[in-house]
Formats: structure tokens, sequence, C-alpha cells
């Protein structure tokens, strides 16, 4: 659904919906999870389509950190 708010350009709509994505996926996943790292980024890519790149550069580089950590 969030993917699909901001293919449309509604992005307050897909903000809301990743957030609660990614503060879903980590308490069921767990913080280092594969697929919280993409909730992760998606949450990231959102801020930074807002404009919001003071929100979204510590998403990115906290992804960028436990993806290498996790993933080599």
């Amino acid at each position: 659904m969030a993917s699909i708010y901001q293919a449309l350009g509604h992005l307050e709509k897909a903000l809301r919906l990743f957030k609660e994505g990614y503060r879903l996926s980590t308490e069921v996943l767990g913080a280092k999870h594969p697929d919280t790292l993409i909730s992760l980024n998606n949450l990231a890519s959102i801020y930074q389509a807002l404009g919001r790149l003071k929100e979204a550069l510590p998403l990115f580089e906290t992804g960028h950190r436990l993806k290498t950590e996790v993933l080599g």
C-alpha cells in the first residue's frame, strides 16, 4: 500500500504506512532481519522523497551499517 501511495504522490500517507511497517517488522522480526532492513530503507527513501534529508540520512547510514554487519 505504501509503495502505491508513494507512486501516486501521496507521500504523507506513504510515510505513515512505511513507519508502521518498519515498527512492526522491528518488533516481530528484530532490528537486523533482512526484511526489517528493507523496511528501514523504504522509510529512509520516503523521507528523501519528501525532502526531509536530515531524517533520511541517519536511516540510510544505519541501514548500510546493519546490512554490512548482517550480510557481509
